[in-house]
């Protein structure tokens, strides 16, 4: 996978964590348990050893801000 790509995929699971946490309010398990499925497989598309030294500092600095969002989704849906 490229590095590009990983920031794609870290992309993609930010953005269905934001619609996870709108599923949890909304009291939509099915889709919450939908959402939560596809991040999963899109977290199984990452390398297994995460090698930053490939990524310039933008890209570190995005996928560091992606992943705290992706954390703080995780937290307001398990809240």
């Amino acid at each position: 996978v490229r590095m590009a790509s990983q920031i794609d995929i870290y992309k993609d699971m930010s953005t269905l964590s934001a619609q996870m946490v709108a599923a949890a309010h909304a009291h939509d398990w099915e889709l919450l348990i939908c959402l939560e499925k596809s991040v999963a497989a899109l977290r199984n598309k990452l390398p297994r050893v995460d090698d930053n030294a490939t990524l310039s500092p933008d890209e570190l600095a995005i996928k560091r801000d992606l992943i705290q969002g992706i954390l703080e989704n995780d937290a307001a849906v398990r809240t």
